[in-house]
């Protein structure tokens, strides 16, 4: 998928007018790595596509513009991207007529964070897009253990073996202040002898 890290570039259109789920959405998908662009209507959600053409587009289908079925029918005029619609449960009436409009799957509200991630990913995979499913996202550095690759600012970070295992350590124990015994057992093992200050020399 180009160069940079996959998920940081793998950019997400929340269409959705409720404040409280965009910020739970956004907060959500930004820490899975993913980047965001939010819509609160029908028709700004039609212009975002065009502008920004994201991999995939989340859409509510109760929205003060135009409703959902009618930006869905738009959207898949001129693109095969992969739409997830969000009802309520009342809404979901004809799950037929949801698929015939062309969104590709559903959630009902009120869903969990981690079926919809669960949905994106899968739909992601199946359009082929690079999604790195144990990326780790802190601040503006990106890190793929899978692929030993490490990114930040949107820059690939040479690192040697050792150097990535502590950023790996670190990462996965963001903003806590970490004992350099645990460091020095985590990282060289209980009995590995070695130099006192070798953790400062990393």
């Amino acid at each position: 998928m180009g160069h940079g890290p996959a998920p940081s570039r793998i950019q997400i259109l929340v269409v959705e007018d409720d404040p409280f789920i965009v910020d739970f959405l956004k907060m959500g998908l930004e820490r899975e790595g993913f980047s965001v662009l939010v819509a609160s209507g029908g028709q700004a959600a039609i212009e975002q596509f065009r502008r920004h053409r994201p991999a995939l587009i989340l859409l509510d289908l109760k929205l003060p513009d135009l409703p959902g079925e009618e930006v869905c029918k738009r959207i898949r005029a001129e693109s095969q991207v992969p739409i997830v619609a969000v009802t309520a449960k009342d809404q979901l009436t004809d799950r037929l007529a949801l698929f015939q409009l062309g969104a590709d799957d559903y959630v009902v509200k009120p869903f969990s964070f981690d079926e919809l991630l669960a949905r994106i990913r899968a739909l992601l995979r199946r359009s082929n897009v690079d999604v790195d499913e144990d990326s780790m996202v802190f601040l503006d550095i990106v890190l793929r253990p899978g692929a030993r690759q490490v990114w930040r600012g949107g820059r690939e970070v040479k690192l040697s073996k050792k150097e990535f295992d502590l950023l790996h350590f670190f990462m996965r124990n963001p903003a806590r202040v970490l004992p350099k015994g645990l460091i020095l057992e985590r990282l060289w093992g209980y009995d590995h002898e070695v130099e006192n200050n070798i953790v400062e020399v990393y």
